[in-house]
């Protein structure tokens, strides 16, 4: 599970975009080589469908399971105060995004070389994170690395009490199913889904009880602010996210 070997980082680049692969044409990762700070893929910006339920303040610790090109990190070092905790198994994944993704040194940055479910595991992380984001994918790309119902009952418990996670799913992949289940279960069905984007990803979010208490009207608010803040288009999930909830 925690095999790494066949994962060997890819470059590609055009029209602007460069792109990260492990040994196929799978794009694992994107970045604007003009604003490197810019959500490329959609899914990545989906990812963010976590702050609808979540402030983040100077206090607050983002986890962030997966580095891939660096999007969301560098995304959420520029646009929030808290610190982010990026974990990534991989050696290569972080040089590459050392010699062709960069990002900026930051005191609120820690990396950690570890397995995420091992990580997750750990009880000395439990209950110290805001927002979670798992996008978890190896150069195979058949459903996310660490998908069993423990990983995902470890990634509830790294939540604080007022908390939410966004996991990156493949909708049209057979593993979508049981992953969905069993976040389901690890969350007590306080679960949304994002509208499948334009490349077939599928995020889940996955709230805390505490979480999942607010209001329509709240959520609403939030999905105004990310969209004038962060200018990605929240406002447009809101119709999809809420009706998804009668769909599970």
């Amino acid at each position: 599970m925690c095999n790494y070997i066949e994962d060997q980082p890819v470059i590609s680049e055009a029209s602007g975009i460069r792109r990260l692969h492990f040994n196929s044409k799978l794009v694992q990762g994107a970045m604007c080589t003009k604003d490197p700070h810019r959500l490329v893929l959609e899914y990545t910006q989906h990812l963010m469908s976590c702050l609808l339920f979540v402030s983040l303040g100077d206090e607050d610790k983002v986890a962030n399971l997966g580095l891939g090109a660096g999007s969301t990190l560098r995304f959420l070092l520029k646009n929030t105060n808290a610190e982010i905790v990026t974990v990534e198994r991989n050696p290569a994944v972080f040089a590459v995004c050392n010699a062709y993704f960069p990002i900026s040194p930051s005191k609120r940055s820690l990396f950690i070389n570890s397995c995420a479910e091992t990580w997750c595991a750990n009880t000395e992380n439990h209950g110290a994170y805001k927002a979670l984001i798992v996008d978890l994918y190896d150069s195979h790309a058949e459903g996310p690395v660490c998908s069993s119902l423990e990983f995902y009952k470890n990634c509830r418990r790294l939540l604080s009490s007022h908390g939410a996670a966004s996991f990156n799913l493949f909708s049209n992949h057979k593993s979508f199913k049981h992953n969905l289940e069993r976040i389901i279960n690890a969350f007590d069905n306080n679960v949304f889904c994002m509208p499948v984007s334009y490349d077939g990803n599928q995020i889940v979010v996955g709230l805390s009880s505490s979480a999942m208490q607010q209001s329509v009207e709240s959520i609403k608010q939030r999905a105004k602010y990310i969209t004038e803040k962060y200018k990605i288009p929240a406002n447009s999930w809101l119709g999809p996210l809420l009706k998804s909830r009668s769909q599970l």
